[in-house]
């Protein structure tokens, strides 16, 4: 993983409760649920943020999580 979206990441809490990457990840030794063999699993939420969590990841699997880093600290975030 690149140095500095490791630091990024790393200083972040996941706000969401219902998340279960927050140790699932580690269990399966990934960093991102795109690297999971069991991808997309059944365990990560419902509805609009399933689709958005299923998006997020697809698009950091075809493009690398570096260059979606890169693309999103781009973007306004209001």
């Amino acid at each position: 993983m690149d140095y500095r979206l490791m630091q990024r990441v790393q200083r972040r809490q996941c706000p969401l409760t219902t998340c279960s990457a927050k140790t699932c990840h580690k269990e399966k030794n990934v960093d991102y649920c795109f690297q999971c063999n069991e991808y997309p699993c059944e365990k990560q939420f419902t509805g609009r943020l399933r689709e958005r969590w299923r998006s997020i990841n697809d698009n950091m699997k075809e493009i690398g999580a570096v260059e979606y880093y890169d693309e999103q600290v781009k973007l306004p975030r209001y």
